[in-house]
């Protein structure tokens, strides 16, 4: 895949994510305080999706540094030094 088509498949993956996240905390907002109970699935939900969002394919971070080497041509992958 070149470095530029997988840039935006990494920022489209990382912005999905982030969506997603945003809706949840939208719809927990509108539910009330006893979504936020353990029984309640709406914080089962929320929960997952904070974990989601902590894996390195969708942490936002360093998605935005891979992606803006890839577009600007210096390669996807960050050098060690």
């Amino acid at each position: 895949m070149p470095e530029e088509e997988r840039a935006k498949y990494r920022l489209a993956l990382a912005f999905s994510g982030e969506a997603s996240a945003g809706a949840v905390r939208l719809i927990m907002a509108g539910s009330g305080g006893s979504a936020h109970r353990l029984s309640h699935p709406l914080q089962r939900i929320q929960r997952d999706v904070d974990v989601l969002l902590n894996h390195p394919t969708l942490a936002m971070d360093p998605i935005l540094v891979q992606a803006g080497r890839g577009l600007l041509g210096l390669g996807v992958t960050i050098p060690a030094f």
